[in-house]
């Protein structure tokens, strides 16, 4: 059923009650609902449409379908497998919570956005530029904790790369009415 907007602690009690999360979009970038599901430690199939993958191990923490005409039967025989088996449902789950735990860390966004960073300024240092940044960010209201990444990417960034003009803005999500 369509709940409409929902806060970040009704979509935690949502996925907790669920068995599978389909994923059902064929294009997607990163696939947030599919992060917050496997978050919950719940099996995820979903369509193969390039952002997943970087999420799920396919036969692992879930099962990745290609995206093509059969792709409802596929979809069907994937859920009907899950359901199937408790045991392969419960390894699932775990190990989707520890990838995305790993994956979406603050550590690991903080420290990949450092080096994207010195990248960028290291490339201006050669061309004797002084780089003009401007971190545009705020706080979602998901339970990957969004909030923090952007406060660990800032300081970061000033700690490291104290001689660039740093400009930053950040704003709270608009209440959706």
């Amino acid at each position: 059923s369509f709940r409409g907007t929902v806060s970040p602690e009704e979509v935690r009690k949502i996925f907790s009650t669920q068995c599978v999360y389909l994923s059902t979009s064929r294009e997607e970038g990163f696939g947030l609902t599919v992060a917050e599901a496997m978050l919950s430690a719940r099996p995820v199939v979903a369509v193969d449409n390039g952002g997943v993958q970087d999420l799920i191990s396919s036969g692992r923490d879930g099962i990745i379908i290609s995206n093509d005409y059969s792709t409802e039967q596929k979809f069907s025989d994937a859920v009907h497998s899950i359901l199937q088996d408790e045991q392969m449902a419960q390894s699932f789950g775990k190990y989707a919570r520890e990838r995305i735990r790993t994956y979406c860390s603050n550590s690991r966004i903080v420290e990949e956005t450092l080096v994207f960073f010195k990248k960028i300024i290291s490339e201006n240092d050669e061309k004797n530029k002084v780089p003009n940044i401007v971190i545009l960010g705020g706080a979602d209201s998901t339970n990957v904790g969004d909030e923090a990444i952007f406060s660990g990417v800032v300081e970061g960034i000033r700690k490291e790369i104290s001689h660039c003009s740093i400009n930053v803005v950040a704003r709270k999500p608009e209440k959706v009415q």
